[in-house]
């Protein structure tokens, strides 16, 4: 069984799933275009859509194993992105809120969002590890409150009050 898992090609990927996420994509790129034909916001829709299907693939070619031992790395990283909105001159304020990043080119992003992924990646590989006694399993509960403690913390920070709580 865990050869049949380790060994993901293109044949495993659910092609129909993915074709109607980016039927329903492109359906939403052109009625931003058809609202507003003379902007560029349809432009940067597709460029995103790029981006998205080349992460779509990578992550669905990927076995799930293999990403939670990069889960300190992520968490790691979404950290740091998360004390970068702090720094002045990096961190760019939206509708008063602190809590973006700006990329000259290619516009801003909220790290917040991006951290969701590797706090539960990161409860996934610590919660996944072989608990020996009960006082083990309420020791691991504490360090994953602090764990999510520490991202709240700098969503707060940032005003980012919403996606702290989720």
């Amino acid at each position: 069984m865990s050869t049949i898992l380790e060994k993901r090609r293109f044949r495993d990927l659910d092609w129909f799933l993915m074709l109607l996420a980016v039927g329903i994509a492109i359906f939403g790129t052109w009625q931003i275009h058809n609202a507003q034909p003379e902007a560029n916001y349809w432009k940067k829709q597709l460029i995103g859509l790029g981006i998205s299907l080349v992460a779509m693939l990578v992550v669905g070619l990927t076995d799930y194993r293999k990403l939670v031992h990069f889960a300190p790395a992520f968490y790691i990283f979404g950290l740091v992105l998360l004390v970068l909105v702090l720094v002045p001159g990096i961190g760019h304020k939206v509708n008063g809120q602190q809590a973006w990043i700006l990329i000259p080119g290619l516009g801003t992003f909220q790290p917040s969002e991006f951290v969701k992924i590797p706090t539960a990646l990161m409860l996934a590989r610590y919660f996944g590890r072989a608990a020996s006694p009960s006082a083990t399993n309420s020791r691991a509960a504490w360090a994953a409150t602090a764990r999510r403690r520490c991202v709240m913390r700098f969503r707060f920070h940032a005003m980012d009050t919403f996606t702290a709580w989720v």
